[in-house]
């Protein structure tokens, strides 16, 4: 039999809406991602964004509350990609972002096609590991953690794939630039 291509899920997935005077407005970017993410017909059903949602690129180390960019960007998908519904929507912490209510919580997120393993940054996985104290501990900490549950998915027999989401990469890392 010829396979069935057909995707499970289709998943929007983006990070850094922070606006800087060399980019073009955060709203009309995504917009834009949007439109060329449907452009062959497909319509994303689920958005995953991964932080820095705040509009204001000088400031970091969770400085900003990030709500009245996530209302922005849930207005620009409630227009341009109506197909996305709120409970699949998944918003990361970056290093702009304050932890508040609209940032997803860490951990596991199941839904029926997919599983998705959110990390945050400022209290489970740091974006400036291995300059800040206690960064270490942090990620042992959220590594742990995520062992537990991929053990426990194994045990189960899940087959559902899974995405990790988070702002930072998965390693324990001094930021991936020569800054730090």
């Amino acid at each position: 039999a010829e396979p069935d291509d057909t995707p499970d899920a289709v998943i929007f997935a983006a990070s850094d809406y922070q606006a800087d005077a060399s980019f073009a407005e955060p709203e009309d970017t995504l917009r834009g991602l949007l439109d060329a993410a449907r452009a062959d017909g497909v319509e994303p059903e689920a958005a995953i964004l991964c932080g820095d949602y705040t509009n204001d690129a000088k400031l970091h180390d969770y400085q900003l509350s990030p709500e009245d960019s996530i209302d922005e960007i849930n207005e620009v998908i409630d227009e341009e990609a109506p197909s996305i519904k709120d409970e699949n929507t998944i918003f990361v912490q970056g290093n702009h972002d304050k932890f508040t209510e609209s940032i997803s919580e860490s951990g596991l997120h199941e839904y029926d096609d997919y599983l998705v393993y959110v990390l945050n940054t400022e209290n489970d996985f740091p974006w400036k590991q291995g300059k800040t104290a206690g960064s270490l501990d942090k990620v042992r900490a959220s590594s742990k953690a995520m062992k537990e549950c991929l053990d426990g998915l194994i045990a189960k027999g899940e087959t559902r794939p899974l995405i990790i989401a988070g702002h930072v990469p998965l390693h324990f890392t001094a930021r991936t630039s020569s800054r730090h």
